[in-house]
């Protein structure tokens, strides 16, 4: 995991033979971010694996997890690369994908004009979702995320590299890696799964002391829509006219919250040994393959935490069932100051503790690379756990 900032970049390196593969997941940081390490982590990646990747995986197309593929993009051409894995959205000569990203783009695009109209409030909430799906320079085609996917649905030089997939799919030697099996498990091509964003409470980090849920089944409104003296006074009621009044952060949240449940979602196996990686999946990613939580969950011995520790990206049950005494845990994540402006800052401390209390002294953060210790090895700006 490479200190990047507020972002994903993870190197996984798989022993085949009397060499090494190497597999590259994401690769990008949020424009708000305070740290930037990406051209650093870039060219760590390129000696640490000679330039040779097997596989690059774009796991959705946010600028915190594929921006660098475009600031970085000359670097990224000096690299032999066997394959890239991008989800089936992103695959424009999909009749079903195209017209889902069509509507995105557009929706996108309004965002960019409201921010670019002369006057206009300066919503951080919308500014900073906007860069991230947007990229630096808007819609621009030199802008960094249009520049990233050029690079990857081209296939780093060849689009036949480019493998879109979907959930179902099964990978034996994976990109080349005798003894690796992916299994994708989402994103689902039921639109309906795209669409759910935030899990039910039952799946939230609304924590007690005890660590255990709180939860008020008999109460309609989540708690910042109640006010339990009764009547309204002039001030609240004029905040809860704001927050129904805000269309552009509304559309925006919709807009960041349908690219992270497009994130492939990979489980790679090899030799006994399992790893979870679900990019910035939210609610419906995850409830695409709820059926198999049991089976798969109890016994993954490496997870990567959802977008950065979001409070909403970590089912409540899904962690309770990452049982497995080997279970280690990494979360890549930095400040962005709008984000922690909120009720819910990233990452959020409740979803935090509980993964510590799941995993123990196998978890670490991106951001706290000097705290960690075994059996976490601190390289100058990563960090590296033996599966």
């Amino acid at each position: 995991m490479y200190r990047v900032g507020f972002g994903d970049c993870f190197l996984v390196t798989v022993p085949d033979g009397k060499t090494k593969k190497h597999i590259l997941i994401d690769c990008g940081v949020h424009a708000q971010s305070q740290f930037k390490g990406i051209a650093a982590a870039v060219q760590a990646i390129k000696a640490e694996t000679e330039s040779e990747l097997a596989v690059v995986v774009a796991t959705h197309a946010h600028a915190d997890h594929i921006s660098g593929f475009g600031t970085e993009a000359d670097t990224f051409r000096e690299f032999t690369v066997g394959e890239v894995w991008m989800p089936w959205l992103e695959d424009l000569s999909d009749p079903a994908a195209k017209k889902l990203h069509a509507k995105t783009a557009a929706l996108a695009g309004l965002l960019h004009a409201h921010l670019n109209v002369a006057g206009a409030d300066a919503d951080p909430v919308v500014t900073g979702i906007a860069l991230n799906a947007l990229g630096a320079n808007g819609r621009s085609p030199v802008g960094n995320n249009a520049k990233a996917l050029a690079l990857l649905r081209g296939g780093f030089g060849d689009k036949k590299r480019t493998k879109y997939l979907k959930a179902g799919n099964v990978l034996q030697n994976a990109g080349g890696i005798k003894g690796l099996t992916v299994r994708v498990l989402a994103p689902s091509d039921d639109p309906t799964f795209l669409s759910r964003m935030n899990p039910p409470e039952a799946q939230l980090y609304g924590l007690d002391a005890n660590g255990n849920p709180v939860l008020d089944t008999l109460l309609p409104f989540v708690e910042r829509w109640t006010e339990p003296t009764g009547m309204l006074d002039p001030a609240y009621q004029q905040i809860l006219h704001e927050q129904v009044a805000m269309p552009m952060q509304a559309l925006a949240l919709s807009v960041d919250n349908y690219l992270n449940n497009t994130s492939l979602c990979l489980l790679l196996q090899y030799k006994g040994r399992t790893l979870l990686f679900p990019g910035d999946a939210q609610w419906g990613n995850w409830q695409s393959w709820q059926g198999e939580w049991d089976a798969i969950l109890n016994d993954i011995d490496f997870y990567k935490v959802g977008h950065h520790g979001s409070h909403n990206a970590t089912p409540h049950e899904a962690l309770d069932k990452m049982t497995s005494k080997s279970v280690a845990a990494m979360a890549s994540t930095d400040t962005v100051t709008a984000f922690n402006k909120g009720k819910f800052p990233v990452p959020y401390s409740k979803l935090v503790s509980a993964v510590k209390k799941q995993v123990g002294n196998r978890y670490a953060q991106s951001d706290q690379i000097a705290k960690a210790g075994a059996p976490f090895e601190r390289g100058a700006a990563w960090l590296d756990y033996f599966v």
